[in-house]
């Protein structure tokens, strides 16, 4: 057996803040031209980041590419983005569907766990040139003055826990969707019967 030093090693970086641990906006560009401006802390910290700190998963860039590749198939969706963390995914959702050709009105709903991180969407929002409109939700387009505006996708967000209660409570204000994303919500067994109940009250059938 080696020295307790050998298991150890390179552990002692996650324990101490220094200046490699600190925000910092970084801008992800996808296929067809969509840039999404992420404010996020460093990957090494997303073991052990606080519901104070962003860490944007690499899942999240797998399903961004994945969505980006295939945007048509987002056309005049209402999207609802489950754990969206930094709200990569979401956003990417909101712009592949304005930069669409003659796209159809889009809608995307940001929701998470945490409500530290649901407050920090309005930021994200921002400063990826989205306004924000006097009824709370998000807008971009040719008129962002007019959310019903047939060349806008709106963005809402919202704090979510997930399971049938809340899900039901959810529904009734908002409707339901016809897709719903996620990446890396959760990597306990626990939650996974309260993310299905969430799915299965949210998501619209066919």
């Amino acid at each position: 057996m080696g020295d307790e030093g050998d298991y150890l090693e390179g552990f002692e970086c996650a324990m101490f803040v220094d200046e490699s641990d600190q925000p910092s906006t970084v801008d992800y560009t996808f296929q067809g031209g969509v840039t999404v401006k992420i404010t996020e802390h460093p990957r090494h910290m997303q073991h052990i980041a606080s519901s104070e700190q962003q860490v944007l998963w690499g899942s999240a860039l797998t399903l961004s590419r994945f969505l980006s590749k295939n945007r048509d198939h987002l056309q005049g969706r209402k999207i609802l983005e489950l754990g969206a963390g930094c709200g990569l995914v979401g956003l990417v959702c909101a712009l592949n569907m304005h930069r669409c050709p003659n796209h159809k009105k889009g809608f995307v709903m940001l929701t998470d766990g945490q409500k530290e991180t649901v407050d920090r969407f309005e930021k994200t929002l921002q400063q990826n040139d989205f306004t924000k409109l006097s009824n709370g939700m998000y807008t971009i387009g040719d008129n962002k003055e007019d959310s019903g505006n047939t060349n806008t996708v709106d963005v809402a967000t919202e704090h979510l826990w997930w399971g049938e209660q809340e899900a039901e409570k959810h529904k009734n204000t908002h409707g339901k969707y016809n897709l719903i994303v996620g990446s890396s919500v959760t990597y306990t067994h626990e939650g996974i019967s309260p993310l299905l109940q969430t799915i299965s009250a949210l998501l619209e059938e066919g």
